[in-house]
């Protein structure tokens, strides 16, 4: 057995400990004891106790029935005064959803219009872009450096045309953006190994502290978790069974997907916290995904345990989850879809075609099958974010080139009077 700082929180300690005999079988489920103060372990028995308490336990009984007052539909011009003295608003979202960005472009609008100093704090952006986040919006680089060196299409993944409205709006006016999130590198590895299986360099980007006491929140969590697990099927014994993807993906363990959405929010609100410290003047409004706002859960909460500052949740079509405020959508905007090729492609050292969609661009400029993409209009090209990067920024298709590599050969190939 060895004493370690507690990896959730750095004001604690852990233990761990090794057995090297098979009668350690028995204590294969000792994860699942951390709510207890003490284990006692014997040949026949397992003593379990629980932490002690100053007053014991009370419960409530027969607790009177409480009233909700109902409130009246609004105009979103008019919640300016139940949102202008707080110090966070935090506006969730669908990412997929143009509508959802465009209330929480409403909601900046609002603020920043009625004299208010506004932050945006984004869980789109992760911090170590910090930098190349602010050249944009302060006019000293360009569009394609930004999101070349963010790594937008590689770490986000979501159609830029979704936030450019706000990212807009915020350069257009000198509002700061404010990158929240952690490498997503760290959470990706959490969610697929642990969090004893970060490097040291790894784990001191980790947040101070990590509370586990939500346990609804867990609950929640679990409940997503479970949701997004392949249904079985029915084993059918004449033939083998397949693997794939979504067999594997049952093989995640469920502590792991929960220690990631910890460090999600943690790290988010460390950030926030940490930047609010520094910046006592401002109003900070939180654009994060649903999951990390609703029920005040993940990011509000744990800014709150941090700095007990006065904050309001904005929910955008979210039934049946707590907030402060719930904007509907009555009508509907449609997003500038972003270019495609409409091409087939395989991963690799460099993007591979494997089919090209029939009446497609990639069929109309004569992409073949096995053929190796090198450049688009002059722009290297060896993944798929730099494919969707470069596409982005096409003014048409009209003069569109492709550079491959086909049978040794290097080919160049032009669309000839295409304006899709």
């Amino acid at each position: 057995m060895f004493i370690k700082a507690h990896i959730y929180n750095e004001k604690k300690i852990m233990a761990v400990l090794h057995f090297a005999d098979d009668k350690s079988r028995k204590l294969k489920h000792l994860k699942y004891y951390s709510k207890y103060r003490e284990l006692n372990f014997s040949k026949n028995s397992r003593e379990k106790k629980l932490p002690l308490s100053d007053n014991g336990i009370r419960f409530e009984l027969n607790k009177t029935a409480l009233g909700v007052k109902i409130q009246k539909e609004q105009g979103i011009d008019d919640l300016y005064e139940q949102i202008k003295d707080k110090r966070i608003i935090y506006v969730s979202e669908s990412h997929d959803d143009f509508n959802h960005h465009l209330n929480q472009l409403r909601v900046i609008k609002m603020l920043h219009e009625n004299g208010k100093k506004v932050v945006i704090a984004m869980e789109m952006f992760q911090k170590p872009f910090q930098k190349d986040l602010d050249l944009y919006i302060q006019g000293k680089s360009s569009l394609e450096d930004f999101l070349k060196n963010t790594q937008y299409y590689e770490r986000w993944k979501f159609d830029y045309n979704l936030y450019k409205p706000i990212i807009d709006y915020a350069k257009n006016n000198g509002i700061k953006i404010l990158a929240i999130n952690i490498d997503r590198k760290i959470t990706s590895q959490v969610y697929k190994k642990g969090l004893f299986s970060l490097t040291k360099e790894q784990r001191n980007l980790l947040p101070k502290s990590i509370d586990q006491s939500n346990f609804k929140y867990q609950k929640e969590l679990n409940s997503i978790f479970s949701r997004h697990l392949p249904k079985k099927k029915v084993k059918q014994t004449s033939l083998p069974q397949p693997s794939s993807k979504a067999h594997k993906k049952m093989q995640v363990n469920p502590d792991f997907f929960y220690q990631s959405q910890l460090i999600w929010d943690e790290i988010m609100a460390e950030n926030i916290d940490n930047f609010l410290q520094a910046n006592k003047n401002v109003s900070l409004v939180v654009l994060a995904g649903s999951g990390h706002i609703q029920n005040h859960d993940g990011i509000p909460s744990r800014v709150y345990r941090r700095n007990s500052l006065a904050y309001s949740v904005i929910l955008n079509e979210v039934m049946g989850k707590e907030g402060d405020i719930v904007l509907s959508n009555s009508t509907k905007s449609e997003i500038v879809k972003a270019k495609k090729l409409g091409v087939f492609l395989k991963s690799g050292q460099k993007l591979i075609v494997t089919k090209s969609k029939k009446g497609s661009i990639s069929e109309a400029i004569g992409l073949q099958k096995d053929d190796l993409i090198q450049e688009l209009n002059g722009h290297e090209v060896n993944k798929l974010s730099d494919l969707k990067r470069v596409l982005y920024l096409l003014d048409s298709f009209e003069n569109l080139y492709v550079k491959v590599l086909r049978a040794g050969t290097i080919k160049v190939l032009k669309a000839k009077s295409i304006s899709k």
